[in-house]
C-alpha cells in the first residue's frame, strides 16, 4: 500500500499550503494560505499568511497563538476541553504519519495511484472521511476533509522541506 517506514522516519516538515474550505450551505469556497512546520515529537506551526495573520503554534502541551505577529494567547492544553483539543491532536496524529494512530483510527482504501481513502472507526468521528495523495516529490501532496453536513476542506502541500532520522 504505502511505504509507511519512509513516513515513520520523518523527523521535521515545513511546507506552504493553499487551504480551500468549501461551505456547502453556501455553495462558497474560502481560499487561504500559509506555512506549516512539523518537527517531532511535539512541535506543531500552522500559519496563515493570507487572509489574516495569523499564526498557531503547539509547543508540547502549551498552545500559543499569534495575531499579527503579536502573541495574543498562551493556553495551557490541559485546562482546555477535550472536545477542542481534538481535533488538534487528531492532525498531530496525521502529520507524524503515526501508522498505529491512524490504523487504530481508520479503515484504508485505495481509490486512485496515489490517493486513500481513510474512512473512521469512530463511532462520532471528527470527518465523514478523509483523502490522501502521496506525492513523488514530497510525502504529501494533497489531503481532503470530507465533514458530516456536506462541507469540504483540501489542503494542497508544495514546496515541502522534509528531513528525516538518521
Amino acid at each position: 500500500m504505502v511505504e509507511w517506514k519512509k513516513y515513520e522516519k520523518i523527523k521535521s516538515i515545513k511546507s506552504d499550503f493553499n487551504q480551500i474550505k468549501y461551505i456547502s450551505s453556501l455553495d462558497m469556497s474560502l481560499t487561504s494560505k500559509g506555512k506549516l512546520s512539523f518537527i517531532k515529537p511535539h512541535y506543531f506551526e500552522w500559519k496563515l499568511d493570507s487572509p489574516g495573520g495569523m499564526r498557531f503554534v503547539f509547543d508540547k502541551e502549551i498552545i500559543f497563538l499569534y495575531e499579527k505577529g503579536k502573541k495574543a494567547k498562551k493556553i495551557d492544553s490541559s485546562i482546555v476541553s477535550k472536545k477542542m483539543l481534538s481535533p488538534i491532536k487528531h492532525l498531530k496524529g496525521w502529520l507524524k504519519l503515526d501508522l498505529a494512530f491512524i490504523t487504530a483510527k481508520y479503515s484504508i482504501k485505495k481509490i486512485k495511484e496515489r490517493t486513500f481513502e481513510f474512512t473512521p472507526k469512530d463511532k462520532k468521528p471528527l470527518f465523514k472521511k478523509i483523502h490522501l495523495t502521496v506525492g513523488r516529490n514530497q510525502p504529501i501532496e494533497e489531503m481532503k476533509l470530507f465533514e458530516h453536513h456536506g462541507d469540504k476542506i483540501t489542503f494542497i502541500f508544495k514546496n515541502s522541506l522534509v528531513k528525516y532520522e538518521k
